[in-house]
Formats: C-alpha cells, structure tokens, sequence
C-alpha cells in the first residue's frame, strides 16, 4: 500500500525513538515515517537496519536531519516536510522524542533540547496537520519530576501550576541558566 500520510519521530536513530518508528511501521500499513536524526550517518544507519528487517518497510521510512537544539536544522526539516505535504501526502503526526539528560550536557543544552526543542518542532510543523485528526505526542523522561522533586517547593509552583504561563515559564529557565548550578533551585 502506498503510504497517504506521514509522521515524524524526532531523537529516532536509537533506543525508544527507533522502536517506537519500528512500532508505527508494525501497526500500519498506509504511513510513511520521518526518522528524525541529529547525526546524519546514524539516521542512516537506523534507516537501513530497519528497512532490512521487513522489506515492505524500505519506502515507508526515510531518515530527516533533525536537531531540535538548533532553529536552521528544524527549519530545514519543516521543508522537507512541506514539500512532502505537496505530493498528497498527509502530515499527521509528531512524536517528540530527542532529549538529553543533565547533568550529561549542561542546563542551558538540556532546556533548550528538552523543552524549547519541543516548542520548535511543534511551532514549524503543527501548522501542516489535519485540524482534526493529528496527533502530538511529547515523550519525557522521570529525569524533570524527580529534579522538580528536590526543588524548594516556591520552584515546584512555579514548575508545575496551571497558572504558568508559557513566558514565566521562560523567564524561570533564563532565570537558572543564570544561577551557578541546579542547586540553586533547591
């Protein structure tokens, strides 16, 4: 069956992000999947490690160069898209999967990943989804609730009210991208 729409996994060429491109594949016949990958050559490698496991999966996944920690890459991914919205094929879906931990990068990598990364592909892709239908899907990991867990509880509030808005919500992460450590949250 010829795929009729699409969908994007970002963080993709390994681990979760790659099952769960495998997991899409498995469950449907008309889509094709975007494998989102910051490294090209292992974006690559997924692709074909996963078209060589069922041959009817070698045109439903093609690997799309993808940091989500940089507005140029997303831009550019957003083209492909478009362009791939034009042929009548229908943008669907968006699983946001990349991430990073911290302490492995420092805070300011972590967020702009983490969280404005998720902002990003969301901002240059939700546009080309059905109105009614489409699917975003954002994937974390424990990592944020046992950190806010170990913040005093003026940044628990702070972090998880439902009265925070989208720009306190970025004024508190410039705020301890400034602070000398995490711990200055506690």
């Amino acid at each position: 069956m010829e795929p009729t729409r699409a969908i994007l996994v970002t963080g993709a060429n390994r681990g979760i992000g790659k099952a769960i491109v495998e997991a899409i594949l498995e469950q449907t016949s008309d889509t094709l999947v975007y494998l989102g990958s910051r490294d090209r050559k292992r974006g690559d490698h997924a692709v074909m490690d996963i078209q060589a496991r069922k041959s009817q999966w070698k045109d439903r996944v093609v690997m799309l160069p993808l940091d989500v920690g940089s507005d140029a890459s997303v831009d550019n991914a957003a083209k492909i898209v478009r362009q791939s919205a034009k042929s009548n094929l229908a943008f669907y879906g968006i699983v946001n999967n990349a991430g990073v931990g911290y302490p492995d990068s420092d805070l300011k990598q972590t967020l702009d990943i983490n969280v404005r990364g998720i902002k990003r592909v969301v901002e240059a892709l939700a546009s080309l989804m059905p109105s009614e239908g489409g699917r975003i899907i954002n994937l974390t990991s424990a990592a944020g609730p046992n950190f806010v867990a170990k913040c005093s509880s003026e940044y628990q509030y702070r972090l998880t009210s439902d009265a925070t808005s989208l720009e306190s919500l970025e004024n508190l992460m410039a705020e301890a991208e400034g602070m000398p450590s995490r711990q200055a949250l506690e």
